[in-house]
């Protein structure tokens, strides 16, 4: 039985709302345009309220985990404080996508609409307001990577969980990604009708997404990491890993339109390239006019 592309997203969305269902004995997630009160938090559940703007407009997005569910799985994450290879950092995303099934859900709901790059940007908005500090300064250890949920209740993270958490949702909203390595930084990247800097993976273009600090738009990263090797995780849109990891110069991520300065090297290049050979035809000409005869008389000479 085959299933035609236009419905494959409606699909989607029915499998992530009954996952969220599902999902809610473990969390209850809610988003509200303008700044929105926590209220009616149930007892033996972690009230989470995090405020984020988008277009110029405020979003309140209103989270309850159940404390006991919360203090089990955090129990199991302690024995995986620094993944140490890839695939434990990919699974970070891809485990982490179905446990905040019930936020993707929100966030679909209340994005303006429902575009990939609407979607996209607004689930960026959201992460970027989470406040950024060290893993030295929030926990005992210098580097301990959050799953997303724990990111989530936490609220005070560095790159890697910011870059996981929207890895997670991400997927969650049916967008193949990737999480990205650059020495002492992650961020992620995404496919989709984006525009500005890129990394090629195996025929297609992955957007850099910077998720740590406010207004950082997709396809723009920090120039600092220019010049840097970057890994490159793919995650598939169903949480899974699509591609195997590879590794390519940070500068191989392209603007999509070439700079105005090389179009005008270009034409400076080309007019100089046509004065030299007007020059060249006058003077060759001068000189056979002067010795009596000129191209075509000589071609024409037995």
């Amino acid at each position: 039985m085959k299933i035609h592309p236009k419905y494959i997203p409606a699909l989607l969305m029915l499998c992530w709302t009954a996952m969220a269902q599902a999902q809610q004995s473990f969390l209850i997630a809610q988003v509200d345009r303008g700044i929105v009160a926590q209220t009616s938090v149930r007892p033996g559940w972690l009230p989470v309220r995090l405020v984020f703007g988008y277009q110029s407009e405020s979003y309140t997005a209103r989270l309850q985990v159940n404390s006991e569910e919360f203090n089990r799985y955090t129990q199991q994450m302690a024995h995986r404080q620094r993944p140490n290879n890839l695939i434990a950092r990919l699974r970070l995303a891809q485990n982490g996508t179905k446990n905040i099934a019930p936020l993707v859900v929100a966030l679909k709901r209340a994005a303006p609409n429902q575009s990939a790059e609407t979607l996209a940007t607004f689930a960026l908005a959201f992460v970027q307001s989470l406040p950024y500090k060290l893993d030295a300064l929030t926990t005992p250890f210098d580097e301990a990577w959050r799953a997303p949920l724990q990111t989530l209740v936490d609220r005070e993270i560095d790159c890697e969980d910011s870059a996981i958490l929207y890895s997670s949702l991400l997927s969650g909203l049916g967008l193949n990604n990737a999480l990205v390595i650059v020495p002492g930084h992650m961020l992620a990247a995404v496919e989709g009708p984006f525009t500005g800097a890129f990394l090629h993976h195996e025929g297609k273009k992955y957007y850099l997404a910077e998720t740590t600090g406010l207004g950082w738009p997709i396809g723009k990263p920090a120039d600092e990491y220019k010049g840097s090797t970057a890994l490159i995780l793919p995650v598939s849109a169903i949480g899974q890993s699509s591609a195997t990891p590879s590794t390519q110069p940070l500068d191989g991520a392209s603007p999509v339109e070439p700079s105005s300065s090389g179009g005008l090297l270009l034409l400076l290049l080309f007019l100089s390239a046509s004065l030299l050979f007007a020059w060249y035809w006058m003077n060759n000409h001068s000189v056979r006019q002067r010795d009596g005869y000129d191209d075509e008389d000589d071609f024409y000479k037995d």
